[in-house]
C-alpha cells in the first residue's frame, strides 16, 4: 500500500477516534452535578442563555479535541502531513500542521455522524402534494360506473 495512503487512512481513523472520544468525555461528564451547573442542557433554556452554553460546549470539545491531538501526534511520530508530501519541514511546524489537520478533521467527522456534511444543515424535504379529484358517494349508494377510471377502483 502507498505511504500516503496509509497515512491518510490514519488521520481519519486518529480523526475519528478523537472525536469519539470527545463526545463521550462530554456526555461522562453531564451526569456530574458541578458540571451541569457550568454547563446545563441547552435543550431547557431561553435562546439567549441557550447560545451562550452552547458556545462554552463547543469551546471545552475544541480543547478536548486539541489535546487528543496532541495525545494522537505523540503516540504516532511518523504520522506527519508535511513529511508525506516529501517536504523536509521543521519536526515541530509539522507536527502543529498535522494537530491543524487532526482537530477540525474530528469535528468534520462529528458534522458527518449527525448527517450535516459539511456542516450545512440538511435543508428540509418540500412538502408533498397531491392534485386530483375527490369524489364522495353516500354510504351504501352504489357508485356510478362511468366515474371511475380504468384499473382504479
Amino acid at each position: 500500500m502507498n505511504e500516503g495512503v496509509k497515512v491518510v487512512a490514519v488521520l481519519l481513523v486518529l480523526s475519528f477516534a478523537i472525536e469519539r472520544l470527545a463526545t463521550g468525555l462530554l456526555f461522562a461528564l453531564s451526569f456530574l452535578r458541578q458540571w451541569t451547573k457550568l454547563f446545563p442542557d441547552p435543550a431547557l433554556l431561553d435562546p439567549p442563555s441557550k447560545v451562550a452554553v452552547q458556545k462554552r460546549l463547543v469551546l471545552v470539545h475544541f480543547t478536548f479535541t486539541a489535546a487528543m491531538a496532541i495525545a494522537g501526534l505523540w503516540m504516532f511520530p511518523s504520522v506527519r502531513v508535511l513529511g508525506i508530501l516529501g517536504l523536509q519541514p521543521d519536526a515541530e511546524l509539522d507536527a502543529l500542521l498535522t494537530g491543524l489537520v487532526l482537530v477540525p478533521g474530528a469535528d468534520r467527522i462529528a458534522d458527518a455522524l449527525k448527517g450535516q456534511a459539511a456542516g450545512l444543515p440538511r435543508p428540509e424535504p418540500p412538502p408533498i402534494k397531491v392534485t386530483g379529484t375527490l369524489t364522495l358517494e353516500q354510504a351504501g349508494a352504489s357508485p356510478d360506473p362511468g366515474s371511475r377510471r380504468a384499473g382504479v377502483s
